[in-house]
């Protein structure tokens, strides 16, 4: 398995951050290649994964190597860089983990108030990057929420509040991502592109929150377990 240009970046330098433009790391070119949305980060060994990423003026965030390029996508998103900007302030770590961590839901990624730390599960991450920075953007919403003074998300209701805010956060990213790069991928495209099943599920249950005109509902609907 080739080293991750996000890790060959990190082992000597902080990542860089870009405001427009590719968010892809040489030598990886597949922002170039094809349509947006099939571009997709390298991944590191498990070796290599260990190492801890750092980016240019972000002075706090820390990560996996494999989330550099979805942080630097992130970051040309207004609302993204706020949230990374608070996330890094709190000293927030983002991680892969060895499976989808949550019993209660069929949750691709999770928060720990307790460490600061966002995991993302290992089968999640064989997916396009535009698909990593939307659990980025969920679990970074539910970082900074979680921050605040007070216990005003520790009732069942709060946990709904505290979702609701994080799928209108997604909704939002999905709506920049549109507008600035072009049309999501219809689900004709995203089947003859043959990603992976982690992909297939994953943009199955963006595709769904994205078309959803009653977050509440929905929320209610995901989360009834869990909260």
């Amino acid at each position: 398995m080739p080293i991750s240009s996000a890790f060959a970046a990190s082992a000597s330098r902080p990542i860089p951050l870009v405001s427009s433009g590719s968010w892809c790391l040489a030598p990886n070119t597949s922002c170039e290649d094809g349509p947006w949305w099939r571009a997709q980060s390298e991944r590191t060994t498990v070796r290599l994964r260990q190492a801890t990423a750092t980016y240019v003026g972000l002075d706090g965030l820390t990560s996996d190597p494999d989330f550099g390029e979805a942080v630097r996508l992130l970051w040309q998103w207004p609302e993204g860089r706020r949230e990374l900007i608070a996330a890094a302030d709190r000293g927030v770590t983002i991680v892969q983990g060895p499976h989808r961590p949550s019993a209660n839901t069929d949750s691709f990624a999770t928060y720990q108030e307790s460490t600061l730390t966002i995991e993302v599960a290992y089968e999640d991450m064989d997916v396009p990057t535009w698909m990593v920075a939307d659990l980025l953007a969920h679990e970074l919403r539910h970082a900074n929420d979680l921050g605040l003074p007070g216990d005003m998300w520790s009732s069942r209701q709060g946990c709904f509040a505290l979702e609701e805010r994080a799928y209108a956060t997604e909704q939002r990213y999905m709506t920049w991502l549109a507008n600035r790069f072009g049309p999501l991928p219809s689900d004709a495209a995203e089947t003859d592109a043959e990603l992976s099943y982690a992909a297939d599920d994953l943009y199955a249950n963006m595709m769904h929150l994205n078309n959803t005109d009653d977050i509440a509902a929905q929320v209610r609907i995901d989360y009834a377990n869990a909260c």
